[in-house]
């Protein structure tokens, strides 16, 4: 399996090196052109113009790679405007005991993981998820999601996320017009 491996990739290379060579030669009446303008003589026009073509497709794939570069980085700055995914939170055992229904254990849980991660966003995203159930606290998981909005670390996708978790919680379990709690 290795040998098919190493096989393909001397295959590829070698098709990168040709096709360099190839565009290489077919720049050369533009290097030949530059060349009799900078005033070259006989063979060393000849000698010039290739070395003036294998430097401009050189040239050429550099600009490309750096624009294909660039506009990756906008199309991914449209895409995920508010930065780049956050990491998994380490809080398995505490959503494994969500998950039972075991919730005072995993809020004890929860609260271990922040004791030694902190107030890490994806720690308390997940327990304010744990407590927006409806077995959970939700006074506990507004608490949380405000405090995910006001973490300076938290970026806008987090902000948003958190707000448009609130607004459900105003609207369901938090509903406390006409006292009565939904």
């Amino acid at each position: 399996m290795n040998v098919a491996r190493a096989a393909e990739r001397t295959r590829a290379r070698r098709g990168v090196l040709v096709r360099f060579v190839l565009l290489s030669f077919l720049m050369m009446p533009v290097g030949y052109v530059i060349a009799w303008l900078g005033g070259y003589e006989g063979w060393q026009r000849l000698t010039a113009a290739l070395g003036l073509g294998v430097l401009l497709v050189a040239f050429g794939l550099i600009v490309i790679k750096i624009m294909q570069w660039v506009a990756s980085d906008v199309v991914m700055g449209f895409l995920q405007f508010g930065g780049s995914a956050r990491g998994a939170s380490n809080t398995s055992r505490a959503e494994a005991l969500a998950a039972a229904g075991v919730y005072h254990e995993a809020a004890a849980e929860f609260d271990a993981a922040r004791a030694i991660a902190g107030d890490a966003i994806p720690a308390m995203r997940v327990e304010a998820e744990m407590h927006a159930t409806a077995s959970g606290d939700p006074n506990r998981a507004e608490t949380l999601f405000l405090r995910i909005r006001r973490c300076p670390e938290a970026t806008r996708n987090d902000e948003l996320y958190a707000s448009h978790r609130l607004i459900d919680l105003y609207i369901g379990p938090l509903d406390q017009r006409a006292g009565r709690v939904v």
